[in-house]
């Protein structure tokens, strides 16, 4: 692997300054932003891992509770508990996987729909609040980056 500037930058560095640490932030961003939003969507009465699931569904209807509980880094009772309650509430339901029975695909209701442009418009707002102070070139460039940094991080796990 080439040494890059930054790899050089980062062992020249004699302090460890906690403030300054990327993984830290990013860290502590994803908390504070996962927090606002929900009291955003306070009303809707979901929490957040019920949220999570849902927006993970949105974006791949049809996931398994196995699939569902690697995306959300969550035991897969946990999960299943979880998209109990969803079920219960009118949220998702379970249908039998048809190439393999003892397969449940876990799918959205119509009860979910409505609710999507609120929920995109809370998220669209909070990220406005937390970026504004970048222009719209520089927000660009900051997705781009770390989509980028998470591209990387994919192709070494793989």
């Amino acid at each position: 692997m080439l040494d890059t500037n930054m790899d050089k930058a980062r062992k020249t560095s004699t302090t460890f300054d906690l403030d300054r640490n990327i993984g830290l932030i990013l860290s502590d961003l994803a908390r504070l932003m996962r927090v606002a939003f929900d009291r955003r969507i306070k009303g809707l009465d979901l929490t957040r891992t019920q949220w999570f699931l849902l927006a993970h569904l949105y974006r791949v209807d049809g996931l398994t509770q196995t699939e569902l509980a690697d995306i959300l880094e969550l035991e897969k009772a946990t999960v299943g508990k979880t998209i109990d309650r969803l079920e219960e509430s009118g949220w998702v339901f379970r249908k039998s996987d048809p190439a393999d029975r003892r397969v449940n695909r876990i799918c959205l209701t119509d009860k979910f729909m409505p609710y999507i442009d609120e929920l995109q418009e809370n998220s669209n707002d909070l990220i406005s609040e937390a970026f504004c102070h970048l222009s719209e070139r520089e927000f660009d460039q900051l997705v781009d980056n770390l989509s980028l940094a998470r591209a990387n991080l994919l192709e070494q796990s793989r």
